[in-house]
């Protein structure tokens, strides 16, 4: 299987603070951000957390629909979020 790697940095004209909390509402995701079609979150965490663990869907321009399992390993608020992903998407992100 060939090995993608995607980068993406995002430059907010908005104080940190507002973003991290956007960012940390993550059941409002699908209502601002299109491509994600499921966002479900497993256990029923109300707010972002190390050891929340989401089920996903999203689909961009191409036609097919990606399904991965995102978990959340390591918080800085409010500077830094990583996790891992298992399934269509696997790997890390932060």
């Amino acid at each position: 299987m060939q090995m993608y790697h995607f980068v993406t940095e995002w430059s907010l004209p908005f104080p940190i603070e507002q973003v991290w909390n956007t960012l940390g509402d993550f059941q409002s995701w699908p209502a601002w951000w299109p491509d994600w079609k499921v966002l479900k979150v497993r256990g029923g965490a109300a707010e972002m957390q190390v050891g929340a663990i989401f089920d996903c869907a999203v689909r961009g321009s191409l036609p097919y629909t990606l399904r991965f399992t995102m978990e959340i390993t390591r918080l800085e608020q409010p500077r830094l979020n990583e996790h891992t992903a298992s399934g269509d998407l696997a790997g890390t992100g932060k």
